[in-house]
């Protein structure tokens, strides 16, 4: 399952899988501005300049 875990979330530092981070975007644990990273991405970014983005808006766009 550790290899799952591909997100790096800095304010925690701990690795996260997809599945986590979607989780914690939906419950209020991450913010748009909260920064992650991977082991293959050289820089942090934003999570609302990220393809979890979506997840931000909740249930707004669940048709798209």
């Amino acid at each position: 399952m550790e290899k799952n875990k591909v997100w790096k979330l800095r304010k925690d530092g701990l690795m996260h899988t997809d599945e986590e981070l979607i989780a914690m975007i939906k419950d209020g644990r991450v913010s748009g501005e909260d920064l992650v990273t991977s082991k293959d991405m050289k820089t942090w970014i934003r999570i609302r300049e990220s393809i979890y983005q979506f997840y931000l808006r909740g249930e707004e766009n669940e048709t798209v």
